[in-house]
């Protein structure tokens, strides 16, 4: 880690090793320390783009799209980059066997609920939905025009399937269809809460 290992090796690792998802904590620093990372090139390569465009803009707007471009990378590194730091760690898992993909909506999921331990099933059924809203509500705060809702969810549901799609490839995660329409169901709540207080405002 760059940025948070030495914050992680003498605060966060003595108090994680108390508990049984020590594996889960450390994803997460690191998750953290490579989106410090990337958004440190977006910051870089946003101040270039600026400049050579003349490009005149407002902080509200700058701190907006920097809120989500943080939560992009967040969302990526914990999900289809998680021991993955560099680009040329990247690995190809080109001859997995589709049967590895689960398109058949719930299936998994209710295996889950089935299951003694329910910190999976939660995880996969609201965990899924709660990491999509901020998706949507930033996402629609971003786009051009107000009738755009349609168009923010499409973008929601191809992320997602990015991300399922980059897990088989790269074999970081099982691609499974659920999270899909669990993610699209987040993208949808985080759209209709974004549209909701912004009509409260304009009352």
């Amino acid at each position: 880690m760059l940025f948070l290992g030495g914050f992680y090796q003498q605060i966060i690792l003595p108090w994680a090793q108390q508990f049984n998802h020590l594996p889960l904590v450390k994803l997460m620093v690191e998750s953290l320390d490579k989106t410090i990372l990337y958004c440190l090139i977006y910051l870089a390569c946003r101040l270039v783009y600026c400049l050579v465009k003349h490009r005149s803009t407002s902080i509200r707007e700058e701190l907006h799209r920097f809120v989500f471009v943080f939560y992009v990378c967040l969302l990526v590194s914990l999900t289809v980059l998680r021991h993955i730091y560099y680009p040329w760690q990247l690995q190809l898992y080109v001859n997995r066997p589709l049967s590895q993909i689960n398109l058949t909506p719930f299936v998994e999921t209710l295996k889950l609920r089935q299951a003694p331990a329910q910190l999976d099933y939660w995880y996969n059924l609201y965990g899924n939905i709660l990491w999509f809203i901020p998706f949507g509500w930033l996402k629609s705060g971003l786009a051009k025009k107000p009738h755009s809702a349609f168009k923010v969810i499409c973008q929601g549901a191809l992320l997602s399937l990015g991300i399922e799609s980059a897990q088989f490839i790269l074999g970081t995660g099982l691609a499974d269809i659920d999270d899909l329409i669990f993610n699209t169901i987040g993208a949808i709540i985080g759209v209709i809460l974004y549209q909701s207080v912004n009509r409260l405002k304009k009352r």
